[in-house]
């Protein structure tokens, strides 16, 4: 697999109950295929909504010895989730950690949607977030937007 830098979307037809199950089992078959190729990932993972979801999926599949990225047990106590509610607190997530192999961004659109009421202030600050992702991404990262619009998309 080529692990240049680049965006992973996620996308559903249509919106589903089931939609953050699907979504996370994305992550995790995105992170192994990531592991299998590199070996040790560090990863942040963003989130706005429901944060037991990405907990449950990995004890259900951890349990079933489904991936190999999850018995790597260093990796796992490196593996840095932060839960956040608007744009601001995701810029600042991103500043303070440094850099990783995969940064997943659990419904972009949602946060942005959350955070501010005034148009440019807006646009700065998705400017300075796609700015650090760059930064703080290695050459080989994914980030993955999770969002149900591929909000990303539309800014690169």
């Amino acid at each position: 697999m080529d692990l240049t830098r680049k965006i992973v979307y996620y996308t559903p037809h249509a919106y589903k109950e089931d939609f953050v199950s699907e979504a996370i089992r994305l992550v995790v078959d995105t992170v192994e295929r990531c592991y299998r190729d590199l070996g040790s990932l560090h990863i942040l993972y963003v989130n706005a909504t429901n944060p037991n979801q990405l907990n449950s999926i990995m004890m259900r599949c951890k349990l079933q010895n489904k991936y190999e990225w999850m018995k790597d047990d260093q990796m796992m106590k490196e593996f840095k989730y932060e839960r956040i509610s608007n744009l601001n607190e995701v810029i600042e997530v991103i500043e303070n950690n440094e850099i990783k192999d995969i940064i997943i961004i659990e419904n972009l659109q949602l946060i942005i949607n959350n955070s501010f009421n005034e148009y440019n202030e807006l646009n700065l600050k998705i400017v300075k977030l796609f700015k650090l992702l760059k930064m703080k991404t290695k050459q080989n990262s994914i980030v993955i937007d999770l969002s149900h619009h591929s909000f990303i998309n539309y800014l690169l």
